[in-house]
């Protein structure tokens, strides 16, 4: 561990002396004597050099071009090297003295300063010693930082800079000035050098860049320019706050020490605890080790960021989240932006969380490779946390030190009623006595993010509802921001189904419609045969509910599957087909992962319409057409055995389906043709109350003329309507026969002589 002058000086004075030492009381005070001090360095240096001859003030082109004789000056001392050094004269003596006493008299103040700190007794921050600190910088480095800060906060010193290097062309310091100003002999300016490499910290965190070759060309290193990004100008001038730069991306928050008040799985639970713990023990063992490195899976809100804070404050430190997604940084700026991370890591003293990893986005190139961020998050203090919704992420090129990974999921049904308890207590929404909290943490099965976002919501629609700030939660308000929360990852790969049907507009046979009500029993009592009779210890997969419904159509498949949402109180999903399916291999089982991924834990139906376009039979493989195939469904029949949620599938074709997914399907239903005596009851179904009919209808004769499904008869009849309505007069039989007749045309089917 570094020890820096003022901290020896600290623990060498008693603090009557202390007390009397002037103390800074502003951070820019302090480094405003840093600055005289580089200077006076620089004074001392130009008086040496005018000693050797190395300066000739005579010169009227010194920096722009070589005198009659100074080349053969130059040859001579490359030849034989560095003469002794002349003895100093009495103006170098007294510089000599005037910067060590100098030098003396800052060291006494940071000591006097940090006194003051400490005992509340005034002073301010001091950024130089901080950065130096927090870095381990050796002198050499620090005085690095200073020399590059100077032409940063002085314009002067950027001509001193180009009268040391004779070049009137250069502002900053070079590697060789800096050499030049702070070494004594050889072994300092070796020691010196090795400041300037890759993996020095001043280089590393990017606390000062070295500039590139002028053209584009490889140079000596001596040669290169140092100069300090204005975000480490900003530091030490006295601003705390997070970098400009990074604020779209990243944000620091504060977390307790504790994890009592989380709820996960039973395993979960017992291993977040033990992690906070040894992150404990490792804050307590000191910084000699490395970086303990963390990666956390899970579903999106499910608390992987909130485990991370309390990771990091075991730790005693804050976390730096950085989203991932949101960086969107180019490739040619990505080393100095992601090094940047850990410098400003490093300056707040924080951890750091590297939230929202995704292999896609490093395919894309979005985002640096899984090794690469290991690398990042070992350079920061406290912990380091790689967080992912996806189980794609492994450990390998995370290097040395502590490495593990876990993955986090929402307790199972009844154990979500204590996360609705917990989260309720942290938001303080008031919950109206009538409410079944544990009927609706075993409806829904949001993640604590999710959850949160519920709640917060439906304390806003009990305000809107009632006009009460202080109006409880109802189960109204509850059920409204659930239903809002629900399925919004399925945004692009499924549309959500209006229901508008009700079981008055099924007609049906009696024993489909009571196949029907035991599908509405399996998913109401499903949740009290799993858990409370014991039921999922027996089942290890296929506690999903599925249903198929066949039939030719227009004979009422999607209409029931709205009317069993509808009795459920469950929103209906249908997969778009069209953004599902993709030419592209792989593409397909990726679209249909966020299909039941998103809808894993939720309350609402998944509907396959058409479902013999994805589930179809296998067939044997002749080309690699047929084998890509067959992929889709042998991944489609994984992802069916392992759903738990209630899934509706509906097909014209039923021989089509894959036999094997007929075997994991629950319920099976054929939607037979309609009877005379069905058909003449959909007429009546579909007529509204409200509309003008002229006389008796003659039903019972449509209904035996036309054979016609439901979905049919449903056009007639608005067909029809219409044509009445052209006409203005009331709707009467001739209309219906029409309208009767103009489907049956359009379906290839016979009709016979118009008229009864």
């Amino acid at each position: 561990m570094i020890q820096l002058p003022a901290e020896q000086l600290l623990a060498e004075l008693d603090e009557v002396k202390l007390a009397t030492l002037p103390a800074y009381a502003d951070p820019m005070e302090h480094v405003r004597e840093e600055l005289r001090r580089i200077a006076l360095l620089i004074e001392l240096r130009g008086l040496i050099m005018k000693k050797q001859g190395r300066i000739d003030e005579s010169n009227r082109f010194r920096g722009l071009l070589l005198r009659e004789g100074e080349l053969d000056a130059l040859i001579k001392q490359a030849a034989v090297g560095p003469e002794e050094p002349p003895e100093d004269t009495d103006e170098i003596t007294r510089k000599r003295s005037a910067f060590a006493s100098m030098t003396r008299r800052i060291s006494l103040r940071e000591a006097a300063t940090l006194w003051a700190v400490r005992e509340g007794a005034g002073g301010c921050r001091m950024p130089l010693l901080e950065v130096c600190k927090r870095f381990s910088l050796d002198r050499f480095s620090y005085h690095i930082l200073v020399l590059a800060l100077a032409p940063e906060v002085d314009l002067n010193f950027q001509r001193m800079f180009s009268y040391l290097l004779n070049d009137v062309t250069r502002k900053r310091p070079t590697v060789h000035l800096a050499l030049e100003l702070l070494s004594s002999d050889d072994t300092d300016r070796r020691a010196g050098r090795r400041a300037f490499a890759a993996d020095a910290p001043a280089i590393l965190y990017n606390l000062v860049h070295l500039e590139p070759a002028k053209g584009g060309l490889e140079t000596s290193l001596l040669l290169r320019e140092f100069k300090m990004p204005e975000r480490m100008v900003q530091w030490l001038l006295g601003t705390a706050e997070l970098a400009p730069a990074m604020r779209r991306y990243a944000r620091i928050e504060t977390s307790e020490p504790v994890f009592d008040d989380l709820v996960f799985d039973a395993r979960g639970q017992v291993r977040v605890a033990a992690l906070g713990e040894y992150m404990r023990r490792l804050h307590r063992v000191g910084a000699d080790h490395r970086t303990p490195l963390v990666i956390l899976t899970g579903d999106e809100g499910v608390g992987k960021r909130t485990v991370a804070g309390r990771l990091a404050a075991c730790m005693e430190t804050d976390l730096l989240v950085v989203d991932l997604a949101g960086t969107a940084i180019p490739l040619h700026m990505r080393d100095v932006a992601f090094r940047d991370m850990a410098r400003e890591a490093r300056l707040h003293q924080t951890s750091l969380c590297l939230s929202g990893f995704d292999s896609d986005l490093v395919k894309t190139g979005v985002i640096p490779a899984l090794p690469y961020l290991f690398t990042i998050a070992r350079m920061v203090p406290g912990v380091a946390v790689i967080c992912s919704a996806n189980d794609d992420i492994g450990l390998n090129g995370a290097g040395e030190g502590f490495a593990t990974r876990m993955r986090l999921e929402v307790p199972e049904a009844f154990g979500r009623l204590e996360l609705w308890q917990r989260l309720l207590l942290l938001t303080g929404a008031p919950v109206g006595e009538e409410v079944d909290l544990r009927g609706f943490s075993l409806k829904y099965g949001f993640t604590a993010g999710a959850l949160e976002r519920v709640l917060i919501s439906s304390h806003e629609e009990a305000i809107v509802r009632s006009g009460d700030a202080d109006a409880p939660i109802e189960a109204q308000d509850l059920d409204s921001a659930s239903r809002v929360q629900l399925g919004q990852g399925l945004s692009g790969v499924a549309t959500r189904v209006r229901r508008t049907a009700t079981w008055d507009d099924v007609i049906l046979p009696e024993d489909i419609v009571e196949t029907l009500q035991e599908i509405i029993r399996h998913a109401r009592f499903r949740n009290q045969v799993f858990h409370d009779w014991g039921f999922e210890r027996k089942m290890t997969s296929g506690k999903g509910l599925s249903a198929l419904f066949s039939g030719p159509p227009g004979t009422g498949k999607t209409m029931v599957a709205g009317v069993i949402a509808a009795e459920l109180e469950m929103d209906l999903y249908r997969v778009d087909l069209s953004q599902v399916v993709s030419k592209y291999v792989g593409e397909t089982e990726k679209n249909l992962a966020t299909v039941f991924q998103s809808a894993a834990g939720n309350q609402f139906i998944i509907l396959f319409d058409e479902a013999d376009s994805l589930f179809a039979k296998r067939t044997e493989v002749k080309s690699s057409v047929d084998r890509y195939a067959n992929l889709e469904v042998n991944y489609l029949l994984q992802k069916m055995e392992d759903y738990s949620g209630i899934c509706i599938l509906t097909t014209n074709f039923e021989k089509s389906i894959d036999d094997a997914f007929k075997r994991r399907i629950n319920f099976r239903i054929d939607f037979p043709f309609p009877e005379p005596e069905d058909r003449e009851r959909l007429w009546r179904v579909h007529i509204p109350s409200e509309a003008p009919v002229e006389g008796q209808i003659e039903l019972e004769w449509l209904s035996e003329k036309y054979e016609l499904s439901g979905g049919n008869i449903k056009n007639a009849v608005l067909r029809a309507a219409f044509r009445a309505a052209e006409n203005g007069r009331p709707i009467c039989t001739e209309d219906f026969e029409y309208a009767a007749e103009r489907e049956s045309r359009e379906l290839g089917k016979l009709v016979q002589g118009v008229g009864w």
